[in-house]
């Protein structure tokens, strides 16, 4: 009996739980208006509706965005509209100026009107701006692709000019490429396409002093750069016009100028979803780019590797696809004569002595020799000329150089490090036909450690950039009373850019100078710019073995045996030689043991030199060579055009022969973008304004009328230009109103989605509530009889113990 009653209230309690369980559930999907409020409700469309409340947001922001963009739009409209009415004012002044039958006086109070409106234009295009971001003024920016990096580019050759300011604000959209004709210096602009639009020559000077500085103002373009230069070394040298304006033009890189940053707003859920809008430049005081002499080009270029080579379509340039491959790119001479510590040091002239520069080969006394004719005494005679050989300081070898010229080479003294001194050596031109190349020197070669002392040599620079030289040196084996032994011979070279040897090959039969160094790494450059090598120049093919000796070992000869005792060292075993005749000293190695060969070169044998050539940094003339689909192609400079294609090549890289190739993948296709239209009808309209001023009573008629028919004709020009500027603005704000429009109607389509999924079904959970609150009633109710069950059943056992008593 007791267990049933227990059992009956626990099914009452559990249904009075579940009861008021289901009736609080339906009270929150009442009061929250959603059917979802947690992960246990319902996981996966939760997780579908959160991903759909981002979206929401995302997208009604991009809303807000919108409604900025079209702010901002019509208030670029609005400014340029107050200046086209301002314009059709001007136009309508203009025509009425023209009219002989007023007086000058009169045309003197209509320039007044159109002096304040030109002013009130200028004034419209300055206070016109959105959040304090003006909207009609822009301003040129130089693209970072450029060739010339203001503050870093120099161009100096004997001397050093810095382009310290490159400025471009003024400049409009395109590429602006340099070209030179003496010391005329072209500036010429064309479109990304390459098509010519204007071009623009000055002259440079030729600066003197230990300081100066010129300007370079390509006013036609907006573009201006000053050049500071600096004398460099002791003799003090400075380039000359000509100088500058070729090393400007042979930039690799042309100026590129970019538009100032647009403004962009969110158009969408992604941060790539923008609208952007260009400020409009209507300040820039740029000539007008002129028409396109001939055909067009039409070809489009893109460039996989614009850091090693540019890339420019002509018209006839077939669309498709051009592998290019850039084996090495042209170079001009350069190399330094150093390991010098005074200026007085010398230079030793052999009798053989040449110095060829292209085609022309000098001679210590005068004499020039050009295609195999001689001309005895075309140059100056180096100082303490003598037919056996002499020597010369440095000042006056450099003179000697720069007294040749030759355009194609340079020459001057400068100071690497304190206490040390050296020649730089420049060619003027590029291409291996422009080569400068010597024979005939005596210079330091190397250090000898045995004796403590220089060891000079001859040297030969030889015009494909190998450095020969001949010398004097011992090899010793460290062994005490072993022989030192002295040869001749010699090292041919390559260097690279950054004074690195390629290769070795010592002189035949003299391998002995390939040692090993190992204390300090291959090709290390001193302060004084002395290239010094201390590792083991490898010999080629091999190591060639070598014994100082005449006899192979043996006991027989061997000093350490006692000849004069009767017995051996035991005293017991006969001595065989005791009866023969003493040899004596013969030349053999002390051991059985001490053998000499490629095995054992290395530990037992030393040169005792290091390497320490007074020629470093050498780069030597050479053609660019490239390869287009497999064809070659070269050119003695790094700017050319390919006949067979038409594209013009810009090699950017100083590829040598023995470094990586480089390589590109040209798309020649669609052309690319127009530049913008020029705003120059209003910088021509506001001058011709200003020039009014200076009109008086006394000015004549005919100068009255065509300048206000020149107003007349450059005012129409000026609202053309503003009416197409808003154009572009209208289909703009077109754009931003379908897209927004677009937008709205997702935001609605989401929210409805997002609704579907987790918002409750009122009528139904209505209905539920009162079925809660019934349930919960009788589940209570159900519980109180069951917990009242108990006391009945006592009462009734307590009557029944009554009536049996």
């Amino acid at each position: 009996m007791s267990n049933t009653i227990d059992q009956a209230s626990l099914y009452a309690q559990q249904g009075l739980m579940e009861a008021q369980k289901a009736l609080s559930t339906t009270v929150q999907k009442l009061s929250t208006g959603q059917r979802v409020n947690g992960a246990q409700d319902d996981a996966a469309s939760l997780a579908i509706s959160q991903n759909m409340v981002s979206q929401l947001n995302a997208v009604n922001q991009s809303v807000v965005n919108l409604n900025q963009a079209t702010s901002l739009l019509q208030t670029a409209d609005t400014g340029l509209s107050s200046i086209g009415d301002i314009l059709l004012r001007v136009k309508q002044l203009a025509v009425q100026g023209g009219n002989d039958g007023l007086s000058n006086t009169q045309k003197v109070d209509i320039a007044k009107e159109l002096s304040d409106l030109n002013n009130e234009i200028k004034n419209t295009i300055n206070r016109t701006s959105f959040n304090n971001q003006a909207l009609l003024t822009n301003y040129g920016v130089l693209d970072s692709n450029s060739g010339i990096k203001a503050g870093s580019t120099n161009i100096g050759t004997l001397d050093n000019t810095i382009v310290t300011t490159l400025a471009v604000n003024d400049a409009r959209p395109g590429i602006y490429k340099l070209s030179s004709n003496g010391p005329a210096l072209t500036m010429t602009k064309t479109d990304w396409n390459d098509n010519e639009l204007g071009s623009q020559t000055i002259t440079l000077g030729t600066l003197s002093g230990s300081k100066a500085s010129q300007v370079l103002n390509f006013g036609d373009f907006g573009i201006w750069m000053r050049l500071d230069s600096s004398t460099v070394g002791i003799n003090g040298l400075t380039d000359s016009g000509e100088e500058m304006a070729k090393n400007l033009s042979n930039i690799f890189k042309p100026i590129i100028v970019q538009e100032g940053p647009t403004i962009k707003f969110g158009a969408g859920p992604k941060n790539t979803d923008l609208i952007a809008y260009s400020p409009i430049n209507l300040t820039n005081t740029a000539k007008a780019d002129g028409e396109i002499v001939g055909a067009p080009n039409l070809n489009g270029i893109s460039n996989t590797n614009p850091a090693a080579v540019q890339v420019l379509a002509a018209p006839s340039t077939p669309q498709g696809t051009y592998n290019i491959t850039i084996n090495e790119s042209a170079a001009a001479t350069e190399f330094d004569l150093t390991n010098f510590t005074s200026a007085n040091n010398t230079v030793g002239i052999n009798s053989n002595f040449s110095f060829t520069v292209g085609t022309n080969t000098y001679k210590a006394n005068g004499d020039k020799v050009t295609g195999g004719v001689t001309t005895a005494g075309a140059v100056s005679a180096m100082t303490g000329y003598n037919a056996a050989g002499f020597n010369i300081n440095l000042s006056n070898l450099t003179n000697w150089i720069n007294s040749l010229n030759d355009n194609n080479v340079s020459a001057r003294l400068y100071q690497p490090s304190s206490g040390q001194y050296a020649i730089k050596i420049n060619g003027g031109k590029s291409g291996a036909a422009n080569a400068v190349s010597f024979q005939g020197m005596t210079l330091v070669v190397a250090d000898n450690t045995l004796t403590g002392t220089d060891v000079t040599g001859t040297v030969n620079l030889l015009s494909d950039g190998r450095l020969q030289t001949t010398f004097n040196y011992s090899v010793k084996s460290p062994t005490a009373g072993e022989p030192l032994v002295s040869y001749t011979g010699g090292i041919t070279a390559f260097e690279g850019d950054n004074g690195q040897y390629l290769s070795y090959t010592g002189a035949a039969g003299q391998e002995y100078l390939n040692t090993n160094y190992s204390a300090v790494a291959t090709g290390v450059k001193q302060a004084d710019g002395t290239l010094v090598i201390n590792n083991e120049l490898t010999p080629n093919p091999a190591y060639v073995p070598y014994y100082p000796f005449a006899n192979a070992y043996s006991t027989l000869y061997d000093q350490t045996l006692d000849r004069t005792s009767q017995f051996l060292a035991n005293g017991v075993t006969p001595n065989p030689y005791y009866q023969l005749q003493n040899l004596g000293v013969r030349d053999q190695p002390p051991s059985a043991a001490y053998q000499y060969g490629s095995a054992n070169w290395n530990a037992n044998f030393t040169s005792n030199l290091v390497l320490k050539n007074s020629v470093a940094g050498i780069d030597i003339a050479r053609d660019a060579n490239l390869t287009i689909n497999g064809r070659r192609i070269t050119n003695d400079t790094n700017i050319f055009t390919d006949t067979a294609t038409g594209l013009a090549f810009n090699i950017t890289t100083k590829t040598q022969p023995w470094d990586a190739t480089q390589s590109a993948k040209i798309v020649v296709g669609t052309p690319a973008e127009a530049l913008a239209l020029n705003n120059s009808s209003l910088v021509a309209l506001s001058q011709s304004i200003q020039n009014l001023k200076g009109f008086n009573a006394n000015t004549s008629n005919e100068l009255w009328r065509s300048t206000f028919n020149s107003i007349s004709t450059q005012s129409d020009k000026a609202v053309d230009f503003i009416a197409s500027e808003r154009a572009i603005i209208g289909s703009q704000m077109n754009r931003v109103s379908e897209i927004n429009s677009n937008l709205q109607s997702q935001s609605v389509n989401l929210k409805k989605s997002k609704s579907d999924l987790i918002d409750t079904n009122m009528a139904a959970e209505a209905g539920n509530l009162g079925k809660g609150f019934i349930r919960e009633y009788s589940a209570t109710k159900a519980n109180q009889v069951a917990n009242e069950m108990p006391s009945v059943v006592r009462t009734l056992m307590k009557l029944w113990d009554d009536i049996k008593s």
